[in-house]
């Protein structure tokens, strides 16, 4: 009102524009700020994820998403599907760059599916490089399937760095080709609750091919089964092995039912240093024969299982699992590998790949089972009769 008494009004946009803590991805959403439901969210992951500051939570609806471009975490951001793996893939057609790299203290990539197209069933080479699913340095992978990836000359996924860890996921049905490792640990990265299944590592007549290479002396592989893998490196060192552990610590994992195609003397599991403890390796193969353990230095090995194995509570017998036909590598009652493995003090409230107690049978002695199954004893029915 002027001094005249006239009158006039006026509506400001609002200045300072507040982003919610979480924000959502969702196919055929209407895209608008503040992206807080499934009818105004992002309808593209890279968008949301360049638009989340640190300490906020990007939800994926139930779907399937296509990225065409690398998806880097700089910040301290959750992504994470809404309702699991088996409900949300992002699905990459284009592997010419590393699909995922988490790259913050705090950022996770949690509970999704990350399909891949299998190189279009084609043999990957320099001019149809594909590349990997995942590189962790700062942050968690937790809870995903990888799945029908193809890659050239790196691996599927690797974990480096004191801050990565990789834990509750599956990798099945994957292959690598050319001087690579199908998957990679090092610099004290930690990888934990994993099942590596029915992958092939192809290096040709190259060196290299393990299913998993683990180097750094802080580095930490636990809890893990490698089974129904193939190794086709046409090598005979022992980097065509399902597990080389170059330096590190690889505890309570089972190792069981691989195969190396081309190699007569790999082994299923090389130390060339670390701890290699609390491991059943079974049922492995190369092209002359059974697959065991060895090590450059023999005491490297203490508490495992495997064929000829000798050493520190080291046993030879058959681990006795439930049905290895059938994928089943838990252990019956009557197997030597109960009880028979040295407790640490990580295993203080952990749990198995079960997602049972890790030190759990025998109440009176409390010791670890080896590999990566602990066993809970008979299960049936009890009848009290009066």
């Amino acid at each position: 009102r002027n001094a005249k008494g006239a009158e006039a009004s006026f509506a400001a946009p609002a200045i300072i524009a507040v982003k919610p803590q979480t924000i959502y991805v969702a196919n055929g959403a209407a895209t608008a700020f503040p992206y807080a439901t499934h009818e105004n969210a992002f309808t593209n992951i890279l968008d949301a994820v360049g638009f989340a500051e640190s300490g906020m939570r990007v939800v994926i609806a139930d779907g399937t998403y296509t990225n065409t471009a690398n998806v880097t975490v700089a910040k301290h951001v959750v992504i994470e599907s809404e309702h699991g793996a088996d409900r949300t893939t992002i699905f990459v057609d284009n592997t010419h760059f590393t699909s995922w790299i988490l790259n913050a203290s705090g950022s996770a990539l949690r509970n999704v599916t990350l399909l891949s197209d299998n190189a279009g069933g084609k043999r990957p080479n320099t001019s149809n490089q594909r590349l990997g699913a995942v590189r962790v340095y700062s942050g968690t992978l937790d809870g995903c399937v990888i799945t029908n990836w193809y890659v050239y000359n790196t691996s599927v996924f690797s974990v480096s760095g004191t801050r990565g860890v990789v834990t509750n996921c599956t990798v099945v049905g994957c292959r690598t080709y050319y001087r690579t490792y199908f998957s990679d640990v090092s610099s004290g990265g930690t990888l934990t609750h994993c099942r590596f299944l029915r992958n092939n590592s192809d290096n040709g007549s190259y060196s290299y091919g393990s299913i998993l290479r683990v180097q750094g002396g802080t580095s930490n592989v636990r809890n893990c089964l490698f089974a129904g893998n193939t190794i086709g490196s046409g090598t005979d060192l022992p980097e065509a092995s399902v597990i080389y552990l170059v330096d590190g610590t690889v505890e309570n994992c089972t190792v069981a039912d691989n195969v190396a195609t081309v190699s007569t003397t790999a082994p299923a599991a090389y130390v060339a240093a670390g701890a290699f403890r609390n491991n059943i390796v079974w049922g492995n193969t190369n092209k002359a024969g059974p697959a065991g353990c060895t090590a450059a230095d023999a005491s490297s090995i203490t508490y495992s299982c495997a064929p000829g194995l000798t050493g520190t509570g080291c046993k030879a017998e058959d681990p006795c699992f439930r049905g290895a036909a059938r994928g089943n590598y838990t252990l019956r009652a009557q197997s030597p590998c109960i009880d028979a493995g040295l407790n640490r003090p990580w295993m203080e409230g952990a749990i198995d790949l079960d997602g049972n107690p890790r030190v759990r049978r025998g109440s009176a002695r409390g010791t670890v089972d080896m590999g990566c199954f602990e066993s809970v004893g008979a299960v049936g029915t009890v009848l009290y009769l009066k």
